[in-house]
């Protein structure tokens, strides 16, 4: 038996008690006057104030500067790309009464005010009419694209744009794969061009046979008609050269045009290459071919130092002139139908390089690419090329 207690239970409710009238009074806030409020409020608007107007100030010098500092961290041959686009582009517009200049399309926002997919979608529509490459018409969709986006909503934009209509306008795109050929296959139904130029669908092939013959082969000086100028006796000399440098060492046509005399050390049996579209510096040992070419150009040239190539002015050779030369060059040896170019050249040499056994990562290196990427597409297609052979 437990012993008889008497359990104690608390109440939970606090008891009642009386406050007096003063502690009421220091319970309740004090107010404060307008006169007691003045300095808080005065530096309060002061400082908001001045940050919001210098903010303004900064969202509106930014807008301004979104065009100038995107097309300064552009390269020189992305520019003159962007230029050809925005002319069409500005043709389009005008073509319907609507007057807005490449000039002012690339450096003024204010110019894109109005822009709508729908107008993206029409410039599309014109642009297959006219017979642009399908390759033509997705790089100048791309260019309205990025400028529609500097011309969107900011922090990237300069405001003109809004995200609903720039969202909008990102969703025209160019074409690509099965939908591609299929509207090339219509166009030709129609009689409509595919191509506009002389530029090429794809590269010209070309055999070892024909690579070797490139080396040793240049054009023939035509009958003197005037007094030789000592440019013309270089000219067999520095076209074995430079066949010998983009098909032993797959240069590209800027690369080839970039190369000093002092790129040559016969000493060290080296060439030194800049690349200004990786921005990388790469160097190679000389080939057979290009070593013994090089032996009988710098020898003929008389100087150690400027331009390896140049053209009739004295100046460094353009690409345009070398892509001219390569061409009349392969004319003379057969290549009519399909021009002979500067990368078909490369092509071959990377492919050959890859059949020849040359593992991925040296031909990525002599190529100078940055990535994998193109190299792992050339060895895809040199196995189907491969696979075909051995099939049949």
């Amino acid at each position: 038996m437990f012993p008889n207690t008497t359990t104690h239970q608390c109440s939970t409710r606090k008891r009642d008690t009386p406050v007096n009238d003063n502690e009421q009074q220091r319970a309740l806030p004090i107010p404060l006057s307008a006169s007691d409020m003045a300095p808080f409020a005065s530096m309060h608007d002061r400082y908001d104030e001045a940050l919001s107007s210098a903010g303004r100030a900064a969202n509106r010098a930014f807008s301004h500067d979104v065009f100038a500092t995107y097309r300064a961290s552009c390269r020189p041959n992305t520019l003159l790309r962007h230029g050809y686009d925005l002319r069409a582009f500005s043709a389009f517009l005008a073509s319907f009464g609507v007057q807005r200049s490449a000039e002012a399309l690339s450096s003024e926002p204010a110019a894109w005010r109005g822009m709508t997919y729908g107008i993206l979608a029409a410039f599309r529509r014109w642009l297959e009419g006219k017979g642009e490459a399908i390759g033509t018409i997705k790089a100048r969709v791309a260019t309205i694209h990025q400028y529609c986006k500097l011309a969107g909503p900011p922090p990237q934009g300069a405001g003109v744009l809004d995200g609903l209509e720039l969202s909008a306008i990102l969703n025209v795109k160019g074409y690509t794969g099965k939908i591609a050929r299929n509207l090339d296959e219509e166009r030709r139904r129609q009689g409509i061009p595919t191509r506009v130029g002389r530029k090429k669908a794809t590269f010209t092939s070309i055999t070892a046979q024909q690579a070797e013959k490139l080396k040793r082969t240049t054009m023939p000086s035509p009958p003197p008609q005037r007094i030789p100028r000592d440019h013309d006796q270089l000219l067999a000399a520095r076209d074995s050269l430079m066949f010998c440098l983009f098909i032993e060492h797959a240069l590209r046509c800027s690369e080839l045009v970039a190369l000093d005399v002092e790129s040559i050390d016969l000493g060290h049996h080296r060439l030194s290459i800049y690349s200004e579209k990786t921005h990388t510096h790469n160097v190679h040992r000389l080939q057979e071919h290009t070593e013994a070419a090089a032996q009988v150009y710098l020898g003929q040239l008389g100087r150690s130092n400027g331009p390896l190539f140049e053209g009739y002015s004295g100046q460094r050779i353009t690409t345009r002139a070398v892509n001219k030369r390569v061409g009349v060059i392969g004319d003379l040896l057969g290549f009519k139908e399909r021009r002979l170019s500067p990368h078909d050249l490369r092509h071959f040499f990377t492919f050959d390089a890859l059949e020849h056994g040359l593992s991925l990562d040296l031909v990525q290196a002599i190529g100078g690419w940055t990535s994998p990427y193109m190299p792992l597409l050339y060895a895809k297609r040199t196995m189907v090329r491969q696979w075909k052979i051995e099939r049949g």
